[in-house]
């Protein structure tokens, strides 16, 4: 019996687009299918990112690219997709971040685009933040938007629609009724079986009291500026070490840092983070901060945190501040306020009470219920 053959496509490659392209075709191949990549860009750097995240992925796996120097427009992007699909002789297609096109093809299609004939009943849509389907998005846009999926969810589009925000689901299968086709898949953290390396950065480095890690790469949105500002209006009674490890684009950041009062520390890791580096850090850490500002939609950090049992500093913004508040993660502050996130950090300890919360988010956001989610709206369960 021939085995299944998945087309998985992204038009980006930065951040969480590399690490759930990589995810998505490691489940699929578990669970017994063929797998094509479908990855927009220079694909030597395609290729390097795969492998730095998955050494083996690309010997198993088929890799195509977009057609290069044309502007990646809905009509062009599908277009793509139809012609890898049919080359390829695929059976289903994966769209790894549909966030990419989902606002402009709704729009077209209420406008009078259909898009090609033998995408139809063939796409599973991984919507990572949708807005259309959340009733608390209360704009124009957004009203023409869900009419727009309704249409495409009439005409028989999608196979399925997996949504990482568990309190939309039910929602949104009341919106749309007999047509829904959403299931929830977690943003999941998957074990790595390095032996953790200390960074270099860390080796003889002075710190002290509670250790609280920022981890990613600093985009302003991250928050790293507010965290900076609120320890240094913290009261310094209870002696803190701020590391910060990820490429940062703050050129600012290091003189910012300086300014912290002792016995506040950091230390700054401006790089890449390999692996073995990564489960050094989550497990030193006591905290994992996340601060982000207004921040729509979920973050890994929040799936590795429960991994390594680590509560978490994070704004009560959205998704991320409902499921550390439901379900028990850590400490909340108000979004954007630097003053709310001094108090929290003031009423840290260097223990913490919700170590059976976090395991227990652990299993909800394994790298296990996120293969079942895929094999369930693929229907190979």
């Amino acid at each position: 019996m021939n085995r299944p053959k998945i087309l998985i496509v992204d038009a980006q490659i930065a951040g969480h687009h590399i690490l759930w392209l990589g995810l998505v075709a490691r489940s699929m191949l578990e669970l017994g299918c063929d797998a094509v990549l479908l990855a927009h860009g220079d694909l030597d750097e395609v290729k390097s990112r795969i492998n730095q995240l998955d050494g083996e992925l690309l010997s198993v796996v088929t890799l195509a690219g977009f057609p290069r120097g044309r502007k990646t427009s809905v009509e062009t992007y599908l277009s793509a997709v139809a012609a890898v699909f049919l080359q390829y002789r695929c059976d289903r297609i994966i769209l790894n971040n549909f966030d990419t096109i989902a606002s402009g093809l709704f729009r077209k299609v209420l406008l009078g685009y259909r898009p090609p004939q033998c995408l139809f009943g063939k796409i599973n849509a991984i919507y990572h933040r949708p807005r259309p389907l959340d009733v608390t998005q209360k704009t124009l846009g957004n009203t023409w938007k869900r009419q727009g999926m309704r249409l495409l969810l009439h005409q028989g589009f999608f196979a399925g629609i997996l949504l990482l925000d568990p309190f939309l689901i039910e929602s949104s299968v009341e919106m749309y009724g007999a047509y829904s086709r959403f299931v929830f898949i977690p943003d999941p953290w998957r074990d790595n079986d390095e032996d953790p390396v200390c960074p270099p950065e860390l080796v003889g480095a002075q710190t002290r009291g509670i250790r609280l890690l920022q981890y990613g790469v600093g985009d302003r949105r991250k928050g790293t500026e507010l965290l900076v500002n609120a320890l240094k209006q913290a009261d310094a009674d209870v002696p803190l070490t701020l590391i910060i490890a990820g490429f940062q684009r703050n050129t600012g950041l290091t003189d910012s840092l300086a300014g912290l009062k002792k016995p506040h520390s950091f230390v700054l890791i401006d790089r890449f983070i390999s692996g073995a580096e990564e489960k050094f850090l989550l497990q030193y850490a006591d905290y994992l901060t996340i601060p982000y500002l207004s921040h729509y939609g979920s973050s890994n950090i929040l799936s590795k945190a429960a991994q390594y049992a680590k509560p978490v500093i994070a704004s009560d913004y959205h998704l991320i501040g409902r499921l550390v508040g439901n379900y028990g993660l850590g400490v909340l502050f108000k979004d954007n306020d630097a003053r709310a996130l001094a108090s929290a950090i003031e009423s840290l300890s260097a223990t913490s009470s919700c170590s059976e919360q976090l395991n227990n988010y652990r299993h909800q956001c394994s790298y296990q219920a996120f293969k079942k989610a895929l094999a369930s709206i693929m229907r190979f369960a």
